[in-house]
């Protein structure tokens, strides 16, 4: 499953169009000098509108290279007063930041809003830089949102919100957020999640480190499907590390490490459900102050089916996890039917209910 998912990421497809690059440093054109502005109403009217043609992605002709996409190398720091919109068949080089002006203005008629913001955009990415929507206490939008958007690619970025999220991804498909650095600060905790799925599938969330959340950090919220996280390094959030939550199924969360959080890895289905068909395996989870794994549900409601329903987990580690008096994993967390439990190292001891105690919706192989 984890090699058809990567396969995907492969076979991208695009019409045609001539490559170009532009270099902004501290508000100028490079090599000419020009000024065009700091603020990203500025840069998205002088620059992203201005220089670079509309485009239009087709499935149909060529493959998607340095030829084909624009190049926008955006140096130094700038201020958001308005969304910095990404368009088609763009990256976004930031080498330095984009935080909250003071003058921000969202339009709410669109939902999951980011200071950079992929709206419906295809085959795009941004590149590394600084997104930060803290700066003003009054400011509610999240740092870098891909709404329903197609094979976009966040990388490298260090994202902070106090809204939502710090780095969203709502809608759309093959999308991905790899080698981010997600959440507060040590002296800060942030608000809100790290890094928030929602209604989308084929996410690939991948090697990035998702830190100091107070919420669930990295969330695969409702109707995420057919989506992978894996080598995340979720730590030091007051609730889960990683939560698959509602209706989200077909998901593979593998390789990861959560430690010092709430819990480890929820599994929990709470307004709509059922939380299903997702694997966990090769895991690392520690020293949380709850349980390393927890699964469960707020109950067997006939038309939400609020429950945790034939999730496998194999070969998880953990140790130090201090949910139900030191007890590893919460098989039974509410409601749950038909998930499966198993691995080499597992033991009596590192469930809670024990075995012998738990449903009958609930197998634990015990080596």
């Amino acid at each position: 499953m984890i090699l058809r998912i990567l396969t995907l990421t492969l076979t991208i497809l695009i019409v045609a169009t001539s490559s170009l690059e532009v270099t902004i440093s501290d508000g100028r054109v490079q090599p000419s000098n020009r000024y065009v502005g700091t603020f990203t109403s500025q840069i998205q009217r002088n620059v992203i509108d201005a220089m670079f043609p509309s485009v239009k992605p087709n499935v149909a002709e060529s493959i998607v290279d340095s030829n084909v996409l624009r190049y926008l190398n955006l140096n130094g720091d700038y201020e958001a007063d308005v969304p910095l919109v990404i368009p088609s068949l763009f990256v976004l080089r930031l080498n330095g930041s984009i935080v909250d002006a003071a003058n921000l203005t969202i339009r709410r008629d669109s939902s999951a809003v980011g200071l950079v913001f992929f709206n419906g955009s295809q085959y795009s990415s941004i590149q590394g830089g600084i997104v930060d929507a803290t700066t003003h206490s009054t400011t509610q939008v999240q740092a870098v949102s891909v709404l329903n958007g197609v094979r976009n690619s966040v990388r490298s970025v260090r994202a902070n919100s106090q809204f939502e999220t710090a780095i969203g991804v709502r809608g759309g498909t093959q999308n991905e957020v790899a080698y981010c650095d997600a959440g507060g600060k040590a002296n800060k905790m942030s608000p809100v999640r790290a890094i928030w799925t929602l209604a989308t599938s084929k996410a690939y969330v991948h090697h990035n480190h998702v830190h100091h959340s107070s919420s669930h950090a990295l969330d695969f919220d409702a109707y995420t499907a057919s989506s992978i996280a894996w080598e995340n390094l979720c730590e030091d959030n007051k609730d889960e590390g990683i939560f698959v939550e509602e209706t989200a199924h077909d998901n593979v969360i593998c390789m990861n490490t959560c430690r010092r959080n709430g819990n480890g890895i929820g599994v929990y289905s709470h307004t709509v459900g059922p939380v299903k068909s997702n694997v966990f395996f090769g895991n690392v989870v520690q020293n949380n102050t709850g349980n390393g794994i927890t699964s469960g549900g707020m109950g067997h409601d006939r038309l939400n089916m609020l429950h945790s329903e034939s999730n496998v987990f194999f070969e998880n580690m953990a140790g130090g996890n201090n949910g139900n008096s030191g007890v590893e994993f919460n098989p039974l967390h509410g409601a749950v039917q038909q998930n499966y439990w198993f691995g080499t190292t597992l033991s009596r001891s590192l469930f809670s209910p024990q075995p012998q105690n738990i449903s009958s919706n609930v197998t634990v192989f015990i080596s």
